[in-house]
């Protein structure tokens, strides 16, 4: 799956949710939640992809295999639902919390952000949009920092750890 259709979900996701929320919650807070709903649903289609990644990059003995390569020997020696069920219970949580989590700071930071650089006519020229949107991806990786590391660390644990004896 693609870095645009993921962005494409999360941002139709967001302003459906949006939409919803509007004028029923706080200011920025229906940015904020939309955000987190938006964010939360990339993950149940990537963290399986993001776990063999870093499978991969640490070649838990695989060598040279590639995705295709690491599935085959996983499947043949493990079986394909203990597979597919391990790789979503270590990666689908830290995943849900890392990405919902940063998508709705982004959002609701991208929020606030438009309301103090509007020009006098109420309009957002496209540099302060930028400067707006870059400001609250910063903002955004900066929340999920400590939960990044953490999800880093737990899936490049081998995803089937050699038995001790």
């Amino acid at each position: 799956m693609s870095a645009g259709w993921i962005t494409a979900l999360t941002f139709s996701v967001y302003q459906t949710v949006r939409n919803h929320l509007h004028g029923h919650v706080w200011p920025h807070a229906d940015a904020f939640l939309a955000g987190v709903v938006g964010g939360s649903m990339p993950p149940f289609l990537t963290a399986g992809g993001l776990l063999l990644k870093v499978q991969l990059q640490n070649e838990h003995g695989l060598h040279g295999s590639g995705t295709l390569g690491l599935l085959r020997k996983l499947f043949r020696e493990h079986g394909v639902s203990r597979v597919v069920g391990r790789m979503y219970a270590a990666s689908l949580p830290i995943n849900l919390m890392a990405d919902s989590m940063g998508r709705g700071t982004y959002f609701a930071c991208y929020d606030i952000c438009k309301t103090y650089l509007v020009d006098s006519d109420g309009k957002l020229s496209l540099p302060r949009r930028i400067l707006a949107a870059g400001f609250s991806g910063a903002a955004g990786w900066t929340s999920i920092y400590p939960l990044d590391t953490l999800r880093s660390r737990k899936l490049a644990l081998p995803l089937f750890p050699p038995a001790t004896a």
